[in-house]
């Protein structure tokens, strides 16, 4: 999106007239004299034309939209179905539908945007519908609901999508908010979005109204002692209907890690999902190592909001980190590279013992795949004793250190 000048750059960049205070009183045309190479001046009333349309900024309309007939047209938008009752662990998917018409060659761009704080959706265009009632535990209120071409054209067609609602979800649901092609605005500061108003482009915000009683209520436990990285291990939990407290039988749980509240990509990673049994209790096993994870009902693939969810964050993966170094020994002020893995990726440092105390020599960060490279420069002759120690972070994992190795500095 073009960025616009200031007003007072466009008047500085206009042509500068100056008009004398008596030729701007005179009511009537006024001869000016002759310059000296006898060019005569426009009258007046030109001049004061010539002044005035210097002043005037130029309209930023041109700079911000696009041409005349080529911006993007919203026809229609539907959700269906219209009310809902529901209770207990029952779903409702709910379908959006827009007519969308843009007469560019290339027509709707599928691309994406920042639809709220730090949340993105890679492919849209999305709709925004929001949630106005009683806020339920664990409920989340709200959706952003990206859009796929159905039928029709990228110039003149019908683009899809859909969320689900259960009983949490119980209040009226009105769609607010759309980015599409050129319905898009660019983003006031970082916890901004690209999101537009839907009022002026439709005769009336669609909307439904769920009913909703006893819904289930979900818990999640992570292991309680540390897990080396790559074992096993049971991510649990259990699902209980709000008001009679019962066991919420055959409830789907979709477990996720990562940044389940707000993630480039919808909502974390998933890990798997799992079925409630009898006693309402669920597990699943897995080899993930993260320290941030959730568990959700109602969840759609592509769309950040479940109908509800619990999240834990604690690390309890214990890193595993192998160093080696390039040479046994080096010439004093010449380095030599240390090289390994981390699982997970974590920051790292390298230490040196002094006396029985660790001391940082140097510092990196792993790469995706967890190998590092890291220069080792021996400030003293003799005889080093090293290692390699991965950082704790809260979010993925617990530090841990690599064996110790040696190297000799002459």
């Amino acid at each position: 999106m073009p960025r616009l000048r200031p007003a007072a750059a466009l008047r500085r960049a206009a042509l500068r007239v100056t008009v004398p205070a008596a030729l701007r009183r005179a009511a009537l045309p006024v001869t000016v004299p002759a310059a000296p190479r006898r060019a005569a001046l426009p009258a007046v009333p030109a001049l004061a034309a010539l002044a005035a349309a210097a002043l005037v900024p130029a309209a930023p309309a041109a700079a911000l939209e696009p041409p005349p007939g080529t911006e993007t047209r919203l026809e229609s938008l539907t959700l269906a179905p219209a009310d809902t009752s529901l209770t207990r662990g029952e779903l409702s998917t709910v379908r959006v539908r827009a007519h969308l018409v843009d007469p560019d060659p290339g027509g709707v761009q599928v691309k994406g945007a920042a639809v709220g704080p730090d949340q993105w959706l890679p492919s849209c265009p999305c709709v925004s519908v929001t949630f106005s009632g009683r806020s339920r535990s664990q409920a989340w209120n709200g959706r952003d609901v990206p859009l796929k071409l159905a039928s029709g054209s990228a110039q003149d067609g019908v683009w899809e999508g859909s969320f689900v609602v259960g009983a949490a979800s119980a209040g009226r649901w009105t769609a607010t908010r759309i980015v599409a092609g050129d319905l898009w605005r660019p983003e006031d500061g970082p916890y901004d979005n690209n999101l537009v108003s839907l009022e002026p482009l439709v005769p009336e915000l669609p909307s439904f109204l769920v009913t909703g009683t006893d819904w289930p209520l979900l818990t999640l436990q992570l292991p309680k002692a540390p897990v080396r990285a790559g074992s096993r291990f049971v991510v649990r939990g259990t699902a209980r209907y709000a008001t009679s407290r019962k066991p919420a039988a055959g409830v789907r749980v979709t477990v996720r890690r990562e940044m389940c509240y707000s993630v480039d990509g919808a909502g974390g990673v998933v890990v798997g999902s799992a079925r409630t049994n009898a006693q309402g209790e669920w597990a699943l096993a897995t080899r993930e190592a993260s320290g941030s994870w959730c568990a959700r009902v109602g969840d759609v693939a592509g769309v950040l909001e479940p109908v509800s969810q619990v999240a834990e964050t604690r690390a309890f993966v214990r890193a595993v980190v192998t160093a080696r170094a390039a040479a046994a020994s080096v010439r004093l002020g010449r380095t030599v590279n240390v090289t390994g893995k981390v699982t997970p990726a974590l920051g790292l440092q390298l230490e040196r013992l002094s006396g029985r105390t660790w001391r940082r020599v140097a510092a990196a960060y792993a790469q995706n795949d967890g190998t590092y490279k890291v220069a080792l420069k021996p400030t003293a002759r003799g005889t080093g004793t090293y290692r390699v120690r991965a950082l704790t972070d809260p979010y993925r994992a617990l530090g841990s250190a690599s064996p110790t190795f040696r190297v000799r500095a002459s």
